[in-house]
């Protein structure tokens, strides 16, 4: 498979830094820090229109590791070209090992070549004619991930295994805690007292953090540290004294939940080792929040200066969470949401595990649907190429509800019995964290819960349906009341200034012709994920199962809710289809779950295997392939143009805190991000939460704000520098009427050249490291 090496990888291409004719050869030097290149892709242009169709480009790859060493050639007709970028495609029999290189390029007709006029990538030199020049050329490379990368990967993932610590003290500890003071008996599954366990400290967390907050009380590093590794201490030596109880409930089942969960943490962090922090627009606001968090110990009470909105209450469980992560880890915030967002996504396993379980009693049917999230569907694993973390999170703890709801609280028993209640507690502090977390996957949540009041309402018992009815009409005001009483903290203030006014705040309401984006359900193996959920319902269907129908109902209404939006109410429209499609991995890996394990079944009326060990190690090989092939797939997932970030961006950071005063603000390179808002292009983006700095344009929760007028000024300013990039007049102009100070030009390029910047006398260039340019701008010259 080929990998994108962003690290490696020069993509300042603003500048046509040469135009290359016949008779001419262009050098460009690079280091490599990924073996086995794949591609090399460059920026170039053809002087004539049309192409000439006999015209060709030629690339040279020369090793400057010892002596320089010709080592090949690869030419392709310039019409190959699309969109100003040749690829080159290095063939799987040539190794190349990581070093340093030369490119050659070489045209049979005049070309432009395209990079930065200033020195944007100092490992390297462009050349003409063997002539160095102050000039770097754009490109970006891709490399293969190869045995020898394996082999590493395992070696550096077997050297941060401490993180085991912080992440068992964050997820086990609390829930643990929690669960031993109700008293609650844990289900006989051992995986599920596992799950449920994790998912009751991740709502622990977040509705604690909001009654600390509530009454002033500000947590810090060194008291999360005492406090979680001490308790994680007392439950560890309670553990050693109960294990041999636990070995004697664990099971073969357990074994295979616990492998395919820890393969997948193992793929999910190869899919981010190019990267060096999470991608994408809302990994930005995630970041500030949280460190606004870690800042105060506690939920913000305001996100100013660098947002001015009314609301504080944006997902914040997921913040809080990732704050106590990153307290007890000691990571940098990047490299704590990195790891903390993948584990979380490794845990999608247990989630689909746990929400199979609760429509299927039947474990083989739950370890299947674990194992088409752990490796075959393209979601949520994709997830982490969109920062999606806060929505990711509450989707572990809504099968935890339904699982509870549908099997621990049942019609028929005296609702004032003491199981009972613990469990409508329980399942009342994890709705309470779910609406803290993420309140669309709590609207999920609450469709799924009437929908399964139905299904336990229309099952066939001994009690009459008025009787069922008013026991679920007391159980849902039993949990309201004390979901009201525990949010109480965070509730009030996030129905008034985010929930009710802000729904409409992303998107308009969709045509009633959009159809479902199903091409977000189908890349890497999510095809077959399709296909075994399909067989699932029908056989569903055919047994007249009320589970299969239920499934089926949630998702209709789900995206029902969006068309709704059209005739009812715009006040639905925070939902759209993208977030309700992202979301489809549970239910149809609890239908594919039921689809395989209803077909084996009716299998083993012709087969039964004499030994019983043959199940076993049929599972276990199955497991092990199904990894290899979903790994190779899932790997190359994550869209390049989501990677903002560079190793230089993050090194700038301190630069800015220790250069800038804090009321100073920067011009960021923008882009058009969707929504008809603007976002940071690279890097920079990430400046008010690392260097606690303003930016325009700000993270794009800039949209939620009160005032519409300054989300439209925003906006301004962000198309006007797009629309006259190359005219530093016209930028300082720009900054001068808004109060900008510094104009920051990223590792990742963007539509401003940092070469033109710098030929102006409106700028000065406070600070150049490889590929960040930080530009002062000047007081405005007085002509006499």
């Amino acid at each position: 498979m080929s990998l994108y090496d962003p690290e490696s990888s020069h993509e300042w291409h603003t500048d046509r830094i040469y135009t290359l004719q016949p008779n001419e050869i262009a050098t460009q030097s690079l280091v490599l820090s990924q073996a086995s290149l794949s591609k090399i892709t460059l920026w170039i242009t053809p002087v004539a229109q049309p192409v000439p169709a006999d015209a060709r480009i030629t690339l040279t790859l020369i090793d400057l590791n010892n002596q320089p060493k010709y080592l090949l050639s690869l030419s392709q007709p310039l019409q190959a070209c699309s969109q100003a970028q040749c690829t080159f495609s290095i063939g799987q029999n040539q190794f190349i090992p990581k070093g340093k290189y030369a490119i050659g390029i070489e045209s049979s007709t005049a070309v432009h070549l395209w990079g930065s006029l200033l020195n944007s990538y100092p490992k390297g030199n462009f050349s003409i004619n063997h002539q160095e020049t102050s000039s770097d050329l754009a490109f970006s490379i891709e490399y293969r991930y190869t045995s020898q990368s394996l082999l590493g990967d395992i070696a550096r993932v077997g050297s941060d295994l401490w993180l085991l610590l912080p992440s068992l003290a964050l997820l086990i500890t609390p829930g643990l805690l929690i669960i031993k003071f109700l008293r609650l008996s844990p289900p006989d599954d051992q995986s599920l007292s596992l799950y449920l366990v994790i998912s009751t400290s991740i709502a622990f967390l977040a509705v604690g953090m909001a009654w600390t907050s509530l009454f002033n009380l500000h947590w810090h590093p060194t008291l999360v540290r005492l406090l979680f590794y001490g308790c994680s201490l007392m439950v560890i030596i309670l553990a050693i004294r109960n294990l041999r109880p636990w070995l004697k409930k664990f099971q073969i089942e357990d074994f295979f939940l616990l492998l395919i969960f820890w393969l997948a943490l193992f793929i999910r962090l190869l899919m981010a080792r190019n990267l060096i922090a999470p991608p994408w627009v809302d990994s930005v606001h995630h970041a500030l929040i949280t460190s606004l968090i870690l800042d105060e110990g506690a939920y913000p009470s305001t996100y100013a200066p660098y947002l001015d909105l009314s609301t504080t209450s944006y997902h914040s469980g997921f913040h809080a969470n990732l704050a106590f992560f990153t307290w007890l880890s000691a990571l940098p915030l990047p490299t704590s949401m990195l790891v903390f967002g993948q584990i979380l996504n490794a845990l999608a396993v247990y989630s689909a595990y746990t929400f199979t379980l609760a429509f299927y009693p039947n474990r083989f049917a739950g370890i299947v649907a674990a194992a088409l999230v752990a490796f075959f569907s393209p979601l949520p694993a994709y997830y982490t190429s969109w920062g999606r973390y806060t929505q990711l999170c509450g989707l572990l703890i809504l099968p935890t509800i339904i699982y509870l709801f549908n099997n621990r609280i049942p019609l028929n028993t005296d609702l004032l019995s003491k199981e009972t209640q613990k469990t409508l507690l329980l399942v009342s502090l994890l709705i309470s964290g779910l609406i803290i977390i993420h309140y669309r996957v709590s609207y999920f949540c609450a469709l799924l819960l009437g929908l399964s009041a139905l299904g336990k309402l229309f099952h066939p018992s001994g009690n009459p349906k008025t009787v069922k009815f008013l026991r679920l009409i007391a159980i849902f005001c039993m949990i309201g009341f004390i979901v009201l009483l525990l949010s109480a903290p965070w509730l009030p203030e996030a129905l008034f200034s985010l929930l009710l006014p802000k729904f409409t705040a992303w998107s308009n309401p969709p045509a009633t012709t959009e159809s479902v984006p199903i091409g977000l359900l189908t890349p890497a193996l999510g095809r077959i994920l399709l296909a075994l959920a399909a067989m699932g319902f029908v056989l569903e269907t055919l047994r007249r199962s009320w589970n299969g129908v239920i499934l089926t109902l949630w998702m209709a209404l789900c995206f029902a809710t969006i068309y709704l939006s059209n005739f009812v109410s715009k006040g639905i429209g925070f939902l759209n289809m993208t977030s309700v499609t992202i979301s489809l991995y549970l239910p149809l890996s609890a239908l594919g779950g039921a689809g395989i394990y209803h077909t084996l079944q009716w299998l083993r009326g012709f087969y039964h295997p004499r030994s019983r060990w043959l199940p076993l190690v049929l599972s276990f090989c199955a497991i092990l392939v199904s990894a290899i092939l979903g790994g190779r797939a899932l790997m190359p997932l994550l869209n390049p143009i989501t990677m903002l970030v560079r190793a230089d961006d993050l090194q700038a950071m301190n630069f800015i805190r220790s250069a800038t005063q804090p009321d100073q603000k920067f011009l960021i390179q923008p882009f058009l991000w969707g929504y008809g808002l603007y976002a940071g292009h690279n890097g920079g983006s990430w400046i008010p939460a690392l260097a606690n700095r303003s930016t325009i344009p700000p993270p794009v929760l800039f949209a939620l704000s009160d005032r519409s007028e300054q989300v439209r000024q925003i906006n301004q300013i962000s198309q006007k520098v797009l629309e006259k990039p190359n005219d530093p007049t016209w930028i300082a102009s720009l900054m001068r009427e808004n109060n900008l100070q510094y104009l920051y030009l990223g590792g990742r390029g963007g539509a401003i050249s940092a070469w033109t910047i710098s030929q102006s006398p409106d700028f000065d260039l406070i600070y150049h490291q490889g590929s960040v340019f930080i530009f002062k701008l000047l007081p405005q010259r007085t002509h006499r």
